[in-house]
Formats: C-alpha cells, sequence, structure tokens
C-alpha cells in the first residue's frame, strides 16, 4: 500500500463514489465545483455520492445544477454512524458494489475506515495526511479553504483537468423573472437574514435596524430566508410594510438559480454564515459575511469578487451577536467606495 501511494500514473475509472457524511445545503454548494471538476476528469464515469446520514440537496433543491456531474444519489447509507462500523464483522451498506475510485471527503480516521471497507480499486482520502489514501498529491500540506483540500483529492487522481468555462446558473428566462422582481431605478442591498444553525445567525433585530439605516441613505433592503424560515417573514413586514421578500409566494421558496439571478440584482448583500451566502455569491456581487464560531478561511467560497469579512473574534467572541450594527455599516460603506472606484 505504501509504494502505490507513490505512484504517479493516471487512474482509469468507470466507476466512482463520492462518500460524504453529511451534506448540508451551503457545504453541497461550496462542492459544486469538486463534482463538476470530478466530471471533467473522468467524463465517462458513473459517479455515486454516498451519505451516510440524512439526504442531500443534489436529490432536491440542488438537483438541476448537479444533474451532469452526479448520475447517482445514495442517501442515509448509515456507513460510518458509530466507530464500530470500522470493524470488518460490522454490517457494510454497498457491500456488493464495487467502485474503481472511492473518494472520501471525511478525516476523522474511523469514519474512513469505515468507509474504506466498501470494494474498491483505489481509495483516496485526505484523514491522517493521507496514512489510508492509496494515492497521494503533489503536496501534503493542507490548504485552508475546504473546497481546496477536496481538490487535493482529485489531483491524487492523477488525471488532469480540461480549461472549464464559468458554470453557467442563468437563462435569459430566469434573468427577465429577477428584473421583474427587482427592476431598474433602485439601489438594492441584500440582507439574508438566516441559517440553518441558529448559532450563527446576527440578531433579527440587528438586520432590521440595518435595514432602517439603509433605507435612510437611499438604498432598498432586500431579504433573503430560506424555506424553513417561512414564519420570519410576517415579522419582516409587521416592521417594513413594502418590504422586498422576493420569490416568496403562498409558501413558495425561490429556486437556487433564481437566487443566483437576484443576487446579480443587487448593489451588495450582507448574510451570516449560511448556505444562503454561497448561493448568492455566485453572481459575484459584492458582500460582507458575518462569523461567529466557524471558520471563516475554511469556509470561505471559491467566488473572486470584492468582499468583506467581519468576525466575532475582533471582539474577543465566537459569538456572531456581539458584532455591532455600526460596524456593519461602516464596512458596507467602504465596500461600496472601493466598488465605485
Amino acid at each position: 500500500m505504501f509504494f502505490s501511494k507513490l505512484l504517479r500514473s493516471r487512474i482509469e475509472a468507470d466507476t466512482i463514489l463520492v462518500h460524504s457524511k453529511d451534506h448540508f445545503f451551503g457545504e453541497s454548494v461550496l462542492q459544486i465545483p469538486f463534482f463538476r471538476s470530478l466530471r471533467n476528469r473522468f467524463p465517462n464515469a458513473k459517479i455515486t455520492l454516498g451519505v451516510s446520514i440524512g439526504k442531500s440537496p443534489y436529490s432536491d433543491s440542488l438537483a438541476l445544477v448537479v444533474k451532469d456531474y452526479v448520475d447517482q444519489i445514495e442517501e442515509n447509507l448509515e456507513i460510518c454512524i458509530f466507530p464500530r462500523n470500522a470493524l470488518p464483522f460490522t454490517s457494510l451498506p454497498l457491500k456488493n458494489r464495487f467502485f474503481d475510485i472511492i473518494i472520501d471527503l471525511e478525516k476523522q480516521w474511523w469514519r474512513t475506515l469505515a468507509v474504506r471497507r466498501i470494494p474498491h480499486k483505489v481509495f483516496i482520502s485526505a484523514s491522517r495526511h493521507f496514512l489510508f489514501s492509496d494515492r497521494l498529491p503533489k503536496s501534503l500540506k493542507r490548504p485552508p479553504r475546504l473546497i481546496d483540500q477536496h481538490f487535493m483529492l482529485l489531483e491524487a487522481t492523477c488525471v488532469k483537468e480540461t480549461p472549464l468555462s464559468d458554470l453557467n446558473w442563468l437563462n435569459s428566462e430566469i434573468r427577465n423573472w429577477a428584473f421583474n422582481q427587482l427592476p431598474k431605478g433602485y439601489r438594492y442591498i441584500g440582507l439574508a437574514i438566516g441559517s440553518g444553525d441558529p448559532k450563527k445567525t446576527w440578531p433579527l433585530e440587528n438586520f432590521l435596524r440595518l435595514a432602517l439605516i439603509l433605507v435612510k441613505q437611499g438604498f432598498r433592503p432586500v431579504f433573503f430566508l430560506g424555506p424553513s424560515e417561512e414564519r420570519i417573514i410576517q415579522r419582516v413586514k409587521k416592521e417594513f410594510s413594502d418590504a422586498l421578500v422576493p420569490g416568496w409566494k403562498n409558501g413558495k421558496f425561490p429556486s437556487p438559480s433564481q437566487l443566483v439571478a437576484l443576487g446579480e440584482r443587487l448593489d451588495a448583500f450582507i448574510s451570516n454564515d449560511s448556505g444562503m451566502a454561497h448561493i448568492l455569491a455566485i453572481a459575484k456581487t459584492p458582500h460582507i459575511t458575518l462569523w461567529g464560531f466557524t471558520n471563516a478561511e475554511k469556509y470561505r467560497h471559491c467566488t473572486e469578487t470584492p468582499h468583506r469579512q467581519i468576525l466575532a473574534k475582533e471582539y474577543d467572541s465566537t459569538d456572531v451577536r456581539v458584532i455591532p450594527v455600526e460596524k456593519v455599516v461602516d464596512t458596507l460603506d467602504e465596500l461600496l467606495v472601493e466598488i465605485e472606484h
């Protein structure tokens, strides 16, 4: 196994399994470039995403986006729920399947050993500095961003990527829809006020205070809410009778592509660390992200656009709630000046 790690020959593969312990919306958005690159390197392979715990947005809200990159999605596999799953005598999901390549996205060693039990030819994992992996990338130095860590796994296949154009989420119909939602004549600032984890959420009262300040400055605040945050709409509309919450109607939630199109209509947006932030960033819209206990460098998206990060640790805390409204206002002013120049 050790000498196989040193091989730099190209791997041929007809079947590939990518395993993730879970697959929440934010990380699944961040991983789209990874799956796109995997497909580019192995255009004819059958690519399966295996999720041990829960379901994947790739089978639901992001299905249309990844349909050309992922052929099959296996959910709730329970491959690595407990440490005992790594033992050879325990039950094993997918034991009757064989994969030419398994790419494990997990870092915890016993989870990796559990996944490694699935029949395969080549196993690639960064767990324990690639200790359990059959192949190595050129460098073992871990980059700070999660998406770059995933690309290390692809590098270990020794299959080069051909040049890729930008991923196109939009068409004229979706852009026209967004234009009708946010027509010309106004300067829009997006406020992505929710998060899948309440501990990542800046207080709603702060967002509402910020919205009042934006109105006084001549902007129109645009509120973005996730599918589980409909109850917040009533609170927002109570404070702003003409609040802009585009795409929300009778419980209907905008699609990811519609959100990207709405992002194009914004001058800038402000958000918590959330999947919504990653979606809006795809539009290359300038933005500010508010960070609490999560690692801002690790979970930063890969879209190159003017942005600012405000960290709770600047205030000797890991609680995003300590970030003052005034800091956000000042940072937005700086960002807008940069954009205009």
